[in-house]
């Protein structure tokens, strides 16, 4: 049975929480700035990627709070290990108690080899059910638009394309980067909304999200005992980028369950935390991580035993699928 739960979206609050993910070059962080209406991801022209951490924006669109994670380039092989730990970290803090949308940002007119295992990369990062919460977000819509052919032929056109909108259940959506028009943005909210009710009118979540949204609380209520003038806003934000979970994977916890999830034991870690099988040898490493940490306890240690395990994950599929990834 997969670890994912799903949490009711809390009619008073009506937010939606968007992780951008996809590969360097592709119109990520230019999306999110077209999605929150202002500038407020770092975005040009460039092969490396110019979204180094994760980032995450907030704005308001229809009576919506957005909220907008932006990951670095998913294939960037420049990365050690740590780092990606590290950033799956960021991704799950910025983004608990969970994202009601994964974004896969791919460009319009071009689908590369390694973009074929996003939805699979995913799944080991964020667990099997997350492709329910996936949505393509094609960009470049002016280059398809200009080509005279509908974004639909396109996609029938090519059967690893069309394999792969098949995995994403919400479907897709195309996006004009040259264009700051809103009815492009209120049409992608509409989608989203539309897959959050074909999904109970949740968000999803997972066992490291929860578990994150616990280390965020406990920090956000030790920041306004010690802070009271803080208002919870701010402490939320500041518990969001420093936190129990957070520090697990700054000081030390990372190179336990890296280690532990290497060579022979890549396998094991990454059954234990998304296959429930090795559920024993998963809680170890979990408990290990808690003892190092000190405070945070044994829970938010599993935590970075999970974080570890997704990592592992991400590295198997890339040693399976031998990409070429970038």
């Amino acid at each position: 049975m997969s670890a994912s739960k799903y949490q009711t979206l809390v009619p008073e609050e009506p937010e939606l929480r968007i992780v951008l993910v996809g590969k360097t070059g592709v119109g990520k962080s230019e999306s999110g700035n077209i999605i929150l209406g202002e500038k407020v991801f770092d975005s040009k022209i460039s092969f490396s990627s110019v979204t180094q951490n994760c980032e995450k924006k907030t704005g308001e669109f229809g009576g919506f709070k957005l909220t907008v994670v932006d990951t670095p380039g998913l294939y960037d092989t420049k990365k050690k290990k740590e780092d990606v730990v590290k950033e799956i970290g960021r991704c799950i803090s910025f983004s608990a108690p969970g994202p009601h949308v994964f974004l896969v940002v791919i460009q319009a007119n071009r689908f590369t080899e390694e973009e074929q295992q996003t939805v699979k990369i995913l799944q080991k990062m964020f667990g099997e059910d997350a492709n329910n919460y996936m949505m393509v977000l094609f960009t470049h819509g002016d280059v398809v638009r200009g080509s005279g052919v509908s974004i639909q032929d396109l996609i029938n056109g090519s059967e690893p394309v069309k394999k792969f909108v098949r995995q994403c259940k919400g479907g897709y959506h195309l996006f004009d980067n040259t264009s700051q028009d809103m009815i492009q943005v209120s049409e992608l909210v509409r989608k989203i909304n539309t897959m959050v009710q074909n999904n109970g009118g949740t968000f999803y979540t997972h066992t490291m999200f929860e578990e994150a949204e616990r280390a965020i609380e406990e920090e956000k209520k030790r920041l306004m005992e010690q802070n009271p003038n803080m208002s919870s806003s701010e402490a939320r934000s500041r518990a969001e980028r420093d936190n129990p979970f957070i520090r697990v994977l700054r000081r030390g916890g990372v190179g336990l369950f890296v280690g532990a999830t290497s060579g022979a034991g890549l396998g094991a870690g990454v059954g234990a935390i998304f296959g429930g099988v090795g559920a024993v040898p998963g809680a170890a490493v979990g408990a290990v991580g808690g003892a190092a940490a000190g405070a945070p306890g044994a829970a938010v240690g599993g935590v970075v035993g999970a974080v570890g395990g997704a990592a592992a994950g991400v590295f198997s599929v890339i040693m399976e699928e031998k990409c070429v990834l970038q």
